[in-house]
């Protein structure tokens, strides 16, 4: 086999053009199996697909799998209470690539930024099995913004085979980082895959409901930019009492603290457990507008129409921003309650933002993904 080039392309694959192509799908957090259930359904049928949860978002990831994907084939279990980024690092490590030994794929795909989608890499790196990472190529290099992710993203592109790239955007990032060209696929983002079949499955029509949706829970916003956050959401419910504000609380202790002291008690502001997915596309597709440090909701927003204030400092997905389907507002009080005041006032300023714009794709990344994977041209 040969040796892994300097600078990224990964290992060559294996058989990969054969029927009985073995699969394994990685994920441990609840954005990735919403952005993977359609590339594990495009792969079905086509390969032997066998679905690996670390745990990462163990609850959170149950809720996914429940209307997504069902059970993973194999459950890690791994994360504990209070647990540190590098503890999880070394405990997935260590996991994933006993069960790569055990379950001896062709393949191993993993989406995004995230732990395990770093170690799902590595341990595919180190049983020397061809890697494949969707959703490649964003980037603000800036190591802070996002925390870990942002190195994640870097250190996946070193040992990945395919980088399945939303956007030509992130294909070029990683030509300019001398990624090998043959390896890089602008397909689309999967996130839109998964947006199209919810909105298709369940019939939900588009509406602009005075309603404010807030989720937040960035590492790097934990205290003073979520006390922030939390402080400019009370504002514009004290100042707009005819909106209501649906604040989905993560189960993240560091952050349910801070949103229920600030939040709890409001008379519109409705403080609610993490929804189910299909539950928060019918809430997202009749919301008015949104305030987020999330990365999906980045691109979901401007496939609806709905405008988007980003409680960030930086962006690794500034086609929103630039097509002006969102503000990058920070975490400041003021910068937040201001441009949501703007866009709550302002109907001039709402209609140029409020327009479906197909930034992040067509809802057929998945199919492209598995086509290249196992070497079709249909």
């Amino acid at each position: 086999m040969s040796p892994l080039p300097a600078r990224g392309g990964g290992f060559p694959p294996g058989r990969s053009n054969m029927p009985d192509t073995t699969v394994a799908v990685v994920y441990g957090t609840r954005p990735e199996i919403i952005k993977l259930a359609p590339v594990v359904a495009a792969l079905a049928g086509r390969a032997r697909v066998v679905t690996v949860a670390t745990g990462q978002h163990l609850e959170l990831g149950r809720q996914a799998e429940a209307s997504l994907t069902g059970p993973p084939a194999v459950q890690l279990g791994l994360m504990r209470p209070d647990q540190r980024p590098e503890d999880f690092c070394a405990a997935a490590l260590a996991a994933l690539s006993a069960t790569l030994r055990e379950v001896k794929p062709d393949i191993v795909v993993a989406q995004g930024d995230t732990t395990t989608a770093l170690t799902a890499g590595m341990a595919a790196f180190y049983g020397r099995i061809a890697f494949a990472h969707v959703e490649a190529g964003l980037r603000t290099y800036d190591a802070a913004h996002p925390w870990p992710e942002e190195i994640h993203r870097q250190l996946i592109a070193r040992v990945a085979r395919w980088h399945f790239c939303p956007t030509e955007r992130e294909a070029g990032l990683l030509r300019a980082e001398a990624v090998d060209p043959a390896g890089l696929h602008v397909v689309g983002n999967t996130v839109i895959d998964a947006l199209e079949r919810q909105m298709a499955a369940t019939g939900v029509a588009l509406r602009s409901d005075p309603t404010v949706i807030v989720t937040t829970h960035r590492r790097e916003n934990h205290d003073e930019g979520l006390r922030n956050i939390c402080r400019a959401v009370a504002t514009l419910a004290a100042g707009h009492p005819g909106f209501r504000f649906l604040v989905p609380v993560h189960p993240n202790p560091n952050v349910g603290a801070h949103v229920r002291a600030s939040l709890a008690g409001r008379a519109n502001v409705e403080l609610s457990p993490p929804l189910a997915y299909d539950a928060f596309i019918r809430e997202l597709a009749a919301c008015r507008l949104v305030i987020t440090d999330s990365g999906g909701l980045q691109e979901e927003c401007p496939h609806l129409g709905k405008p988007l204030l980003i409680a960030r400092t930086t962006t690794e997905r500034p086609q929103a921003v630039e097509a002006e389907a969102a503000l990058l507002v920070g975490t400041e009080v003021d910068a937040i309650a201001g441009a949501a005041d703007r866009l709550m006032t302002d109907p001039g300023l709402y209609r140029r933002m409020a327009v479906r714009r197909p930034l992040f794709g067509d809802g057929r990344a998945a199919h492209r993904i598995a086509d290249i994977l196992l070497g079709s041209s249909r």
